[in-house]
């Protein structure tokens, strides 16, 4: 009986060995997994130089921090050690570096390609729109897309604030002059300098309206700086369209409309005249007031106009192409007797 009770008792203490063991086993991978630890590091771009604002994040949770203005960073916290810190920052391309046990982590970041929608065009360069809101207005492809394409003026028009569109008349090759800020001269020329893809130009005629891709406007003095004395009356930066496929691409680009007087004025019909002018004391011949002419209905029709504009474009490793041709007729809405 002494002998079961013995073999009772040191199986228990077997039994409990091998629980504290386990035990023991979970709490070590528990603090191998999560414990506190402390991530230094520096972010810097391609060239070597500091980027201040990243943020850095434990990728999973919502333990974090930004770098300073040197690009430095400290990240303290509950930190796996096989985890994954996320480094981002806006212009730049998200990137995931894996801890692997490190204290320290420098990261270099790669600029991200921004779409045009995003970046303005400045002198020789280009900034973020955000930066620039207020000094430089953009009229990009999308809004010009929103207009018939057969008058440049028109692609403008009331698009960019602070702007003035000016056209002599209506015509497709009538070119168009622009005011920024409204008139700044009396005996010189408020005329801005009008520059295509980076030519100076003041012949906004030759230009065909469907190759025009973007039209940024800059209107303050530090952003047209970059010109000199031609700029004083702001910088008009016209891009034009390339070639961006590898494939040769074929737009075509059909447009038909129509227009008409939208008011005329009420004028009076033969008899109406005819007692005007009796009640005026004037001596009128009836016979001479026996038909009625609408010379309105007469002068006035239903104007049309057709657009047809087809390009084509492409790129190779050492060259790219942009050819396009186009018709464009209008018919307005007086008739022309000859």
């Amino acid at each position: 009986m002494k002998k079961e009770k013995t073999m009772t008792f040191l199986k228990f203490r077997l039994w409990h060995k091998s629980v504290l063991c386990l035990l023991a086993g979970l709490l070590l991978s528990v603090s191998s997994y999560a414990q506190q630890r402390t991530i230094t590091g520096t972010v810097t771009d391609k060239s070597g130089e500091p980027i201040p604002s990243v943020t850095v994040m434990v990728k999973g949770t919502a333990t974090g921090t930004i770098t300073d203005f040197d690009g430095k960073y400290s990240l303290s916290g509950d930190i796996p050690a096989d985890g994954v810190l996320t480094f981002s920052f806006i212009g730049m391309k998200t990137q995931d570096v894996n801890i692997g046990g490190r204290s320290t982590i420098d990261v270099t970041l790669q600029e991200s390609v921004t779409g045009l929608d995003e970046v303005v065009v400045v002198g020789y360069g280009t900034q973020q729109k955000k930066d620039v809101t207020g000094s430089v207005a953009m009229v990009d492809a999308d809004q010009m897309n929103s207009r018939p394409n057969t008058q440049m003026g028109a692609l403008i028009e009331g698009k960019a604030a602070g702007v003035q569109v000016l056209s002599s008349s209506g015509k497709p090759s009538q070119g168009f002059s622009i005011r920024i800020r409204g008139t700044n001269s009396i005996t010189a020329g408020s005329e801005p300098l009008y520059v295509v893809d980076g030519v100076p130009t003041t012949d906004t005629r030759s230009i065909n309206p469907a190759d025009i891709q973007s039209i940024s406007i800059l209107k303050d003095a530090s952003s047209a700086a970059i010109y000199g004395a031609q700029g004083a009356n702001g910088v008009v930066l016209i891009t034009t369209y390339k070639g961006t496929s590898d494939r040769p691409t074929v737009k075509l680009d059909v447009y038909n409309g129509f227009s008409q007087v939208w008011r005329t004025l009420p004028v009076l019909n033969g008899e109406q005249y005819r007692d005007l002018m009796t009640e005026m004391g004037k001596n009128t011949d009836w016979s001479l007031y026996n038909h009625n002419t609408d010379w309105q209905k007469e002068i006035f029709q239903n104007g049309r106009s057709q657009n047809y504009q087809l390009s084509v474009s492409g790129k190779s490793n050492k060259t790219s192409y942009y050819m396009s041709g186009g018709w464009v007729e209008q018919v307005g809405v007086c008739v022309v007797h000859r």
